[in-house]
């Protein structure tokens, strides 16, 4: 009897020990699976992550490349204005640059008491007796007594005041040094020229400015002695425009046909000249550029 209880209780136990290795294999496989599809899933985000930070990288370059394109777009459409004289015309202004005659005499015109009238009509003497060719300086002095008597070179404010210029009174004639430099230069037309040295280039650059309403009615009746005055009253309030004259940043104003008949430019942030045409100022910046080199 116990023999038989024995087989009876082994084979009872078979089916266990087979069931729970097979139920040992299902939760392996499954472990496996479900690993499986974790790391596949690990991948596939991993994959859209570096697929969605490719499509944002692509999208910057494409916004920078658009932007770019823009900018290039719009400074095609509204540029600034470039004065480059035809070719017969630069090498007439590069003839007189380089082959320039020699200087005439300094004429010389004492302010004293004189009235502006008196001082333009003293200065237009010296214009119709300068006889240089293209390209030519002549230089014009401005004298003024001091408290002794002594005649000496006029300063800037002496001198603009003695012209009843409406320049800025205070921080642009401080900006500027006291020592004018005035001249004549031949550019087909004579053309009178102020050279100042500025001691404060944003100072003097923002009295520019404030001072352009009035400009052309203080200073071309020296500058240009041959424009009419009605016509010169024509400019008065006209916007002066921006221009690159070789190369630099220029101011100028034009009459109603559109030519040129006053500009301005700073050589550099210490030497501003001031002419009575876009020409005559392509021709002085380019001597003095030759100057400083």
């Amino acid at each position: 009897m116990t023999t038989t209880k024995e087989s009876t209780d082994g084979q009872a136990h078979a089916p266990s020990a087979a069931k729970t290795e097979t139920l040992e294999r299902l939760f392996s496989g499954e472990a496996k699976r479900r690993k499986r599809l974790t790391h596949e899933r690990v991948l596939e985000e991993s994959e859209g992550a570096s697929l969605g930070s490719t499509i944002f990288l692509l999208s910057l370059i494409l916004a920078f490349g658009i932007g770019v394109g823009a900018y290039a777009l719009v400074g095609a459409v509204i540029p600034v204005a470039l004065f480059s004289p035809d070719k017969t015309t630069e090498n007439s202004l590069t003839g007189a640059v380089v082959n320039a005659p020699a200087k005439e005499e300094t004429g010389v015109i004492v302010l004293g008491n004189a009235s502006r009238e008196e001082i333009l009509a003293e200065l237009r003497t010296v214009f119709n007796g300068t006889t240089n060719a293209g390209g030519g300086i002549r230089a014009v002095r401005f004298t003024a007594a001091d408290g002794r008597g002594v005649e000496n070179d006029a300063t800037t404010g002496t001198l603009l005041n003695a012209l009843n210029a409406r320049a800025p009174q205070k921080d642009f004639l401080r900006s500027l040094d006291t020592a004018p430099a005035f001249g004549i230069l031949k550019t087909g037309n004579l053309s009178g020229f102020l050279r100042l040295r500025t001691r404060s280039y944003p100072e003097t650059f923002a009295g520019m400015l404030l001072w352009e309403t009035e400009m052309a009615g203080d200073l071309l009746p020296s500058l240009r002695p041959d424009i009419k005055r009605s016509d010169i009253g024509l400019l008065n309030g006209r916007p002066f425009v921006d221009e690159r004259v070789l190369g630099l940043n220029a101011r100028v104003l034009n009459n109603p046909d559109g030519t040129p008949a006053l500009a301005y430019a700073f050589l550099d942030e210490e030497i501003l000249v001031i002419a009575g045409g876009r020409e005559a100022l392509w021709v002085l910046l380019a001597k003095f550029r030759a100057e400083t080199e």
